[in-house]
């Protein structure tokens, strides 16, 4: 029952940011969706041992981004087609242009260097967290980043979207 609450609690409070991180990833809102109920479920099922050395939002928030990476891989050996992300962004068609052009580019990079540029960019992690998160060192984390931003505004600038 105490386990109950608890999860209809960290659920509530941390649900959206969870769907958002895990859609910066998979780039489907309901596969994101999805990928946050089935944390919450195995995170239900692993809470009775669950050693307080990180937080409980740590903990969610890096099993949202290793099941997001599994779904996106699925996902790609499935469809060679990506999707674009998606956002109710009221602002001038010339700017959804832009901001779904420059999206669609992060979109196109390899997986090593997109998901720094989400975890940092978009979700305003640190260079540690990411790094922590992505179980790799502090300087491949930033490596990955500066080379995956290098990446990106290649791609801009060669489609001339800026």
């Amino acid at each position: 029952m105490k386990n109950d609450k608890l999860i209809a609690e960290l659920h509530k409070k941390y649900k959206h940011k969870l769907v958002n991180l895990a859609h910066g990833i998979v780039k489907d809102t309901e596969l994101a969706e999805d990928v946050v109920q089935e944390v919450f479920i195995k995170f239900s099922h692993v809470l009775e041992t669950f050693e307080k050395s990180c937080s409980y939002y740590t903990y969610l928030y890096r099993m949202t981004v290793n099941r997001s990476i599994d779904e996106y891989r699925k996902k790609k050996r499935l469809s060679s087609r990506t999707a674009i992300l998606h956002e109710n962004v009221s602002v001038k068609s010339k700017d959804v242009d832009l901001i779904l052009s420059v999206k669609k580019a992060i979109d196109e990079l390899d997986d090593i260097y997109r998901i720094p540029i989400v975890l940092v960019d978009y979700d305003g992690l640190s260079y540690e967290e990411g790094a922590r998160i992505m179980n790799i060192s502090l300087p491949a984390f930033r490596s990955r980043l500066i080379r995956g931003r290098e990446l990106l505004i290649k791609k801009i600038k060669l489609k001339e979207i800026y």
